[in-house]
């Protein structure tokens, strides 16, 4: 694509239930960028569950920016699966500026030699509010690379959470 994608979901009213799957298939040696964004009105309560699953061919560069910007009483479970093949890039960066009460889970699979996956976030809650931040990459092939950045600035009485976890598995040498 020669510009990025973006999707936005809103929510608004009392007492929403949204259920979002995406499903991004990023085709040989193709390049995208990302842009998926949340808000809520200051009214909204409700709970907003998404589910993107990107499958990066050989050689692709894929980039995901997530914002989460909910304001309300919205509770936000992500979970996004990427499974990168030999060669693939794949930059995910998460931030979270305001919600009630947030998970992300991200999960990595590096299939083919070469891969490169990128994980950043921020999170910026404030009050009670809770942000849970959860990764895992898991290393099957020899010559990957992986790194992750998240840091948090906690306001008044809101609660932060970071969890990585990172496999490399026999077959994965010289992974960095």
């Amino acid at each position: 694509l020669d510009r990025p994608l973006l999707v936005h979901h809103h929510t608004n009213g009392e007492n929403n239930a949204n259920f979002l799957r995406h499903e991004i298939v990023v085709e040989a040696n193709a390049q995208v960028q990302l842009i998926h964004w949340c808000t809520a009105d200051d009214m909204a309560t409700g709970m907003v569950n998404v589910m993107t699953r990107i499958d990066a061919a050989e050689g692709t560069i894929v980039a995901l920016d997530k914002v989460q910007d909910e304001g309300g009483a919205v509770h936000h479970v992500a979970f996004e699966q990427i499974n990168q093949a030999k060669s693939s890039q794949v930059r995910i960066h998460t931030g979270t500026i305001q919600g009630k009460w947030v998970r992300n889970d991200l999960n990595f699979r590096l299939e083919g030699e070469g891969c490169d996956s990128v994980l950043n976030g921020f999170f910026l809650p404030k009050d009670k509010e809770f942000v849970d931040n959860h990764t895992t990459v898991d290393h099957r092939s020899a010559h990957c690379i992986s790194s992750e950045q998240y840091q948090g600035i906690l306001y008044g009485s809101s609660t932060g959470v970071f969890n990585g976890k990172v496999f490399v598995r026999p077959d994965a040498q010289q992974t960095n």
